[in-house]
């Protein structure tokens, strides 16, 4: 539009004098269709000039208010958009964490079980030490699965942490960007695009946490049996002794 605008201004102040002689020398040999034609075509450049001076003046001020409306606009949008993605993916963390915590809830329910089993079937065995429990088909069985149970929910344990981090640094740039979508008119340009890096760093960090959980008993340390059993019975024995000093009469 203002290369028009520009064409036309300086195309009139070029042609009308041009046009101004022409009808003066159609005047002197008396053609007066000549001289009416330039005349008019004179004026209506010399007009043509002027208004396209005046409006190429004001049409470069709002091209320039157009300009910054539009990159103030474009970092809202820039912002917003991310802002979009921070809530989202924070939400899919807090529902992942949920998710994790049922997990957990449930091989802590089987753990328990299978200690009681033990318990149940060395008592029934009159069986005292691991050696002869690993003879003991059911009592072997499920101080395999306690081993695998034990990692599973170790490994839990280390995802639930990571998704409590994953939540609050995205809490952090959610607030960070809100706070910074107030000042996007008088936010430099660095500082949007380090903030924006940021937060596409964050979400590629986190995002692969709300994909479906996955346990591998290999990849965590695992408790030897070992100290299983004796775990088992050192909670047996403590218990036992709880019982028999709650019943034994205290002397006066």
């Amino acid at each position: 539009m203002e290369t028009l605008l520009a064409i036309v201004f300086w195309g009139g102040l070029v042609l009308w004098p041009i046009l101004t002689i022409l009808c003066i020398l159609s005047y002197a040999e008396d053609d007066l269709h000549g001289t009416k034609a330039f005349a008019i075509l004179a004026v209506i450049l010399f007009v043509a000039s002027l208004a396209c001076g005046y409006f190429g003046g004001q049409n470069a001020r709002v091209y320039k208010w157009t300009a910054r409306q539009l990159d103030f606009d474009s970092s809202e949008n820039i912002l917003k958009g991310r802002i979009r993605k921070l809530s989202s993916l924070h939400q899919q963390l807090k529902e992942k964490e949920g998710e994790v915590i049922i997990a957990r809830e449930a091989y802590q329910t089987d753990i328990g079980s299978m200690k009681t089993e033990i318990k149940t079937e060395a008592q029934a065995r009159n069986i005292k030490f691991l050696a002869e429990a690993l003879n003991n088909q059911r009592i072997s069985y499920d101080l395999a699965l306690l081993q695998k149970y034990l990692a599973y929910v170790n490994q839990l344990n280390i995802i639930q942490k990571r998704l409590q981090e994953g939540q609050l640094e995205l809490e952090y740039f959610e607030r960070n960007a809100a706070a910074d979508l107030r000042l996007t008119q008088t936010l430099p340009e660095d500082d949007l695009k380090k903030l924006t890096d940021n937060i596409d760093a964050a979400v590629a960090k986190y995002l692969p946490a709300v994909n479906k959980l996955s346990l591998n008993a290999e990849q965590s340390l695992q408790i030897s049996k070992q100290d299983i059993w004796n775990e088992i019975f050192k909670e047996q024995a403590a218990n036992e002794q709880v019982e028999g000093e709650l019943s034994t009469p205290s002397t006066p």
